[in-house]
């Protein structure tokens, strides 16, 4: 339906997906939803995914939606926050294709405009498949987050999934491993720094081209789910 209509697939939400029990993760309706579904439609490869749990409070028998009930426990949280990021996944979405349409309808000769198109399309969220020192095998999605100012990392499969992690731009720009941002015992770094673009790097990290220039850090993973806790502490 989506091809012949040409209507564009924002983000794939997998609903009843899993529940948990003493801490253990079950999948009654088996894994790997979505790498059949882009066996059918190739736009949902570059979709974003989202996994929601089956839990009694999303139903909406209860009569007040989850989102917005204060008497959840701490359980409900983490869906919560789920919702909380589809909206924004959706709201930067909106915002990109206005960015673009504007571009496209004004002059090509405007440099401000050139860089808009640059910040949008260079920093498409990008797939790895990792294995863990567990011989574990997820997928991921990392991104950016210009509403966050946030390299957002996704677990589309595997162990952790179902679940995210943001850390701030400024952070990870600081946490470069290269020989001359470790050298630099004076380093300064503007709230304001962006990716340019995120490419993978073998089954394991990304290098990131930031907006001061920089461009030699390569980020493992692992490194990224660091910073990112250590952004939110």
């Amino acid at each position: 339906m989506f091809r012949t209509l040409n209507v564009p697939v924002v983000s794939v939400v997998e609903n009843m997906a899993h529940f948990d029990v003493r801490g253990e993760r079950f999948y009654p309706f088996g894994r790997g939803i979505r790498e059949r579904l882009e066996k059918h439609d190739q736009k949902i490869k570059d979709a974003e995914s989202f996994t929601l749990p089956i839990r009694e409070t999303l139903s909406t028998s209860l009569g007040i939606p989850m989102v917005i009930n204060e008497d959840n426990d701490e359980s409900d949280d983490e869906v919560k926050t789920i919702f909380q990021n589809m909206a924004e996944h959706l709201g930067e979405w909106i915002s990109n294709l206005e960015e673009d349409t504007t571009t496209k309808s004004t002059s090509s000769s405007s440099p401000i405009q050139q860089d808009k198109t640059t910040i949008t399309t260079a920093t498409t969220n990008q797939r790895l498949t990792i294995r863990d020192d567990m011989g574990n095998t997820s997928v991921v999605s990392i991104g950016y987050d210009s509403r966050r100012a946030c390299v957002v990392l996704r677990f589309l499969q595997g162990p952790k999934e179902g679940t995210e992690v943001s850390a701030k731009s400024k952070d990870l720009r600081l946490a470069s491993r290269d020989a001359k941002t470790t050298s630099d015992t004076n380093l300064s770094v503007s709230d304001s720094i962006y990716p340019i673009s995120i490419e993978p790097v073998g089954n394991y990290a990304v290098s990131i081209e930031w907006s001061d220039g920089h461009s030699d850090g390569i980020y493992p993973i692992e490194q990224i789910e660091s910073v990112a806790s250590s952004s939110s502490s």
